[in-house]
Protein backbone atom coordinates (compact mmCIF):
# COMPACT_ATOMS: atom_id res chain seq x y z
CA UNK A 1 0.00 0.00 0.00
CA UNK A 2 3.02 2.70 0.71
CA UNK A 3 3.79 1.97 -3.39
CA UNK A 4 0.43 2.63 -4.23
CA UNK A 5 0.13 5.87 -2.11
CA UNK A 6 3.93 7.26 -3.45
CA UNK A 7 2.49 6.52 -6.89
CA UNK A 8 -0.99 8.53 -5.75
CA UNK A 9 -2.68 5.45 -6.61
CA UNK A 10 -5.67 3.64 -4.87
CA UNK A 11 -4.91 0.17 -3.35
CA UNK A 12 -7.84 -2.08 -2.72
CA UNK A 13 -7.92 -5.66 -1.38
CA UNK A 14 -10.03 -7.46 -4.10
CA UNK A 15 -11.84 -10.69 -4.74
CA UNK A 16 -10.97 -12.37 -1.28
CA UNK A 17 -13.43 -15.19 0.90
CA UNK A 18 -13.32 -18.07 3.01
CA UNK A 19 -15.62 -21.19 2.24
CA UNK A 20 -18.19 -22.18 4.59
CA UNK A 21 -19.84 -25.28 4.89
CA UNK A 22 -24.06 -24.92 4.64
CA UNK A 23 -26.52 -27.38 6.02
CA UNK A 24 -29.59 -28.52 4.23
CA UNK A 25 -31.33 -25.56 5.19
CA UNK A 26 -28.58 -23.13 3.73
CA UNK A 27 -27.55 -21.78 7.44
CA UNK A 28 -23.79 -22.02 8.02
CA UNK A 29 -22.97 -24.84 10.02
CA UNK A 30 -19.22 -24.61 9.81
CA UNK A 31 -16.31 -22.15 8.93
CA UNK A 32 -18.30 -19.34 10.48
CA UNK A 33 -16.06 -18.03 12.80
CA UNK A 34 -12.87 -18.24 11.19
CA UNK A 35 -14.61 -16.34 8.02
CA UNK A 36 -15.95 -13.67 10.54
CA UNK A 37 -12.29 -13.49 12.33
CA UNK A 38 -10.44 -13.26 8.90
CA UNK A 39 -12.62 -10.85 7.04
CA UNK A 40 -12.14 -8.57 10.27
CA UNK A 41 -8.36 -9.09 10.31
CA UNK A 42 -7.94 -8.47 6.70
CA UNK A 43 -10.20 -5.24 6.44
CA UNK A 44 -8.78 -3.54 9.96
CA UNK A 45 -5.22 -3.84 7.96
CA UNK A 46 -6.45 -2.56 4.40
CA UNK A 47 -7.99 0.11 6.84
CA UNK A 48 -5.18 0.83 9.04
CA UNK A 49 -2.99 1.14 6.54
CA UNK A 50 -4.19 3.42 4.27
CA UNK A 51 -5.78 1.10 1.88
CA UNK A 52 -9.07 2.34 0.19
CA UNK A 53 -11.67 -0.55 -0.29
CA UNK A 54 -12.15 -4.53 -0.20
CA UNK A 55 -14.11 -6.53 -2.17
CA UNK A 56 -14.92 -9.90 -1.06
CA UNK A 57 -16.62 -12.25 -3.10
CA UNK A 58 -19.10 -13.26 -3.49
CA UNK A 59 -22.16 -10.86 -2.28
CA UNK A 60 -25.42 -13.07 -3.54
CA UNK A 61 -29.18 -11.92 -3.90
CA UNK A 62 -32.45 -12.95 -5.10
CA UNK A 63 -32.74 -15.06 -8.25
CA UNK A 64 -35.91 -14.13 -9.46
CA UNK A 65 -36.41 -17.33 -11.92
CA UNK A 66 -36.62 -19.74 -8.99
CA UNK A 67 -37.79 -17.40 -6.58
CA UNK A 68 -35.52 -17.47 -3.20
CA UNK A 69 -31.64 -16.63 -3.04
CA UNK A 70 -29.41 -17.66 -5.25
CA UNK A 71 -27.47 -20.92 -4.75
CA UNK A 72 -24.36 -20.88 -2.89
CA UNK A 73 -22.72 -23.17 -5.91
CA UNK A 74 -19.46 -22.64 -4.31
CA UNK A 75 -19.62 -21.57 -0.68
CA UNK A 76 -18.32 -18.18 -0.32
CA UNK A 77 -21.79 -16.51 -0.62
CA UNK A 78 -22.25 -13.60 1.33
CA UNK A 79 -26.47 -13.03 2.03
CA UNK A 80 -28.12 -10.08 2.90
CA UNK A 81 -28.86 -9.87 6.93
CA UNK A 82 -26.22 -12.70 7.34
CA UNK A 83 -23.51 -12.28 10.39
CA UNK A 84 -20.69 -11.69 7.46
CA UNK A 85 -22.88 -9.26 5.46
CA UNK A 86 -23.16 -7.62 8.77
CA UNK A 87 -19.82 -7.44 9.43
CA UNK A 88 -18.65 -6.21 6.07
CA UNK A 89 -21.84 -3.48 5.80
CA UNK A 90 -19.40 -1.98 9.16
CA UNK A 91 -16.47 -2.08 7.55
CA UNK A 92 -17.77 -0.56 4.46
CA UNK A 93 -18.99 2.63 6.79
CA UNK A 94 -15.71 2.82 7.75
CA UNK A 95 -13.69 3.13 4.44
CA UNK A 96 -16.50 5.17 3.31
CA UNK A 97 -15.62 7.58 6.33
CA UNK A 98 -11.56 6.71 6.70
CA UNK A 99 -10.09 5.79 3.29
CA UNK A 100 -8.00 8.29 1.80
CA UNK A 101 -9.36 8.27 -1.78
CA UNK A 102 -13.11 8.67 0.20
CA UNK A 103 -12.12 11.25 2.24
CA UNK A 104 -9.90 13.12 -1.17
CA UNK A 105 -13.21 13.06 -2.82
CA UNK A 106 -15.23 14.49 0.27
CA UNK A 107 -12.67 17.20 0.96
CA UNK A 108 -12.35 18.73 -2.76
CA UNK A 109 -15.45 21.13 -4.26
CA UNK A 110 -14.19 20.50 -7.23
CA UNK A 111 -12.80 17.33 -8.52
CA UNK A 112 -9.63 17.78 -10.49
CA UNK A 113 -9.02 14.50 -12.75
CA UNK A 114 -7.01 11.96 -12.09
CA UNK A 115 -3.74 12.01 -13.59
CA UNK A 116 -3.96 8.46 -13.97
CA UNK A 117 -7.51 7.90 -16.05
CA UNK A 118 -7.82 9.01 -19.50
CA UNK A 119 -11.06 9.77 -20.91
CA UNK A 120 -11.37 9.80 -24.76
CA UNK A 121 -14.40 10.67 -26.33
CA UNK A 122 -15.67 8.39 -29.40
CA UNK A 123 -18.72 9.19 -31.04
CA UNK A 124 -20.78 5.95 -32.19
CA UNK A 125 -23.53 4.96 -34.30
CA UNK A 126 -26.77 3.14 -33.28
CA UNK A 127 -24.93 -0.34 -34.67
CA UNK A 128 -22.33 0.06 -32.27
CA UNK A 129 -19.49 0.98 -34.72
CA UNK A 130 -18.14 4.45 -34.97
CA UNK A 131 -18.69 6.15 -37.94
CA UNK A 132 -15.40 6.41 -39.12
CA UNK A 133 -14.71 2.78 -38.83
CA UNK A 134 -17.00 1.98 -41.98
Amino acid sequence: MSIARELGKPSVLEEYGLQVTPDALVRISDGLEVRLASYAAWNERVLSNGGNGAMFWLLAGRDTERGGSYQDYDRFSVYRGDRTADLLSGFAQRFAQRAPACSNAAASASPSPSPFVRVRRVRVSAFGFRPDQG
